[in-house]
Parts: structure tokens; C-alpha cells; sequence
């Protein structure tokens, strides 16, 4: 995923200046992909939850997120650096990526953001806390992301979730509605021309 990867930087130090000046931090290489899609596990109280674990904006790409769901009790964690946005809309829009991997997955998420949005999600999307319907997002009086602060809150794991369609069938389903999309309006307009 470009970001976490910069192409050719080795061959072209020129790169490496700009992604400095750009980015206002030193470039320390590139980082590489782990080799396993094993959930991390965790032991919390009497119980065991496995961890799917996501940096920066991989909670941004389902097909990744997809492959560590297992049957088993589970929290999507991300991880993310939203400097590269500034204060635009673009740290806001990589959120609501996040919430909708919570939802086409079932899994809740803790997500923390060192600029950006930190927030407790639950497997409807929902920042509201489950008992007090308060916002379990870090923010401050005016409502800005952009503010230090710390969140200290109470996530609802399913212990047996099951799976959503999305996370049974993946990207076919998407592929499928296509093709029939496709096939009518073809048949519409074969039917036309008759």
C-alpha cells in the first residue's frame, strides 16, 4: 500500500528529499508485510479475543481486513498516523472507512489515530456508548478531532459473531450484482433493437 512504501526511493534519493519536505518528518525506509494472517491473541479477564490488527489505512481495504476474520470472539484494532491529512475532511472520510469495516465484518473496533479520529466502534458502526448513548470518541469542547486526549470506554465483543455475508463471500457478491447489471441492460437492449 503506497504510503507505508515509497517505489524506487533506493534508486532515486531525490524521493527521499521530497517525501522529507512533504510529509515534514525523516524517511526511515520503507515498511514490509508480516507473513502470517493470524488474528493476534489476547487474554482479557477469564476469556480469550483475538485482535485483528490494521496500520493506517489498511482498515481502508477490505479484502486485507477480510482475511483475518475467524469464528471466534474478535476486535478489528487500528492503528494510524492521519498527519499526511492535515485538518481537511480526508482524516473524517478515512473514518468512516473504518466504521464500515466494523459493519460488513461484524467486529467491533478500537481505533486510535495519533492525529485523526480515535474512537470505540461497535459491529453496527455506532460510536455511542452501549449503555449511556455518550460519543466514545476523543474530541474536544468544539467537537474537533484534532485535539490531545484519551478515551477510556467499554467495547461490547460478540464471543460467538458468526460471519456477514461480506466476510462469507467476500468481493464475489459485488461481482455478481455487476454481471447481472450488465446482463440486463444488455437484454434491455437486444430487446430495443427488436
Amino acid at each position: 500500500i503506497f504510503g507505508e512504501t515509497i517505489p524506487f526511493v533506493d534508486s532515486m534519493p531525490w524521493l527521499r528529499k521530497i517525501y522529507e519536505q512533504q510529509a515534514g518528518v525523516e524517511y526511515n525506509g520503507a515498511f514490509t508485510m508480516g507473513d502470517s494472517l493470524e488474528p493476534l491473541r489476547a487474554r482479557v479477564g477469564d476469556r480469550e479475543i483475538s485482535a485483528i490488527p490494521t496500520v493506517c489505512f489498511e482498515d481502508s481495504v477490505p479484502r486485507l481486513t477480510r482475511k483475518f476474520v475467524r469464528p471466534e470472539a474478535q476486535v478489528i484494532v487500528n492503528v494510524t498516523n492521519d498527519g499526511w491529512f492535515k485538518e481537511s475532511a480526508a482524516a473524517d472520510q478515512h473514518f468512516q472507512y473504518a466504521r464500515f469495516r466494523a459493519i460488513e465484518l461484524r467486529r467491533p473496533m478500537l481505533r486510535c489515530a495519533n492525529t485523526g479520529v480515535s474512537a470505540a466502534i461497535d459491529t453496527t458502526g455506532s460510536t455511542a456508548h452501549p449503555d449511556t448513548g455518550k460519543p466514545q470518541i476523543v474530541m474536544d469542547e468544539k467537537g474537533s478531532h484534532f485535539t490531545q486526549g484519551s478515551l477510556l470506554t467499554e467495547l461490547r465483543v460478540p464471543l460467538q459473531p458468526g460471519f456477514s455475508l461480506y466476510a462469507i463471500i467476500g468481493d464475489y457478491g459485488l461481482i455478481a450484482i455487476a454481471l447481472a447489471g450488465l446482463g440486463t441492460a444488455l437484454a434491455g437492449r437486444r430487446s430495443q433493437t427488436l
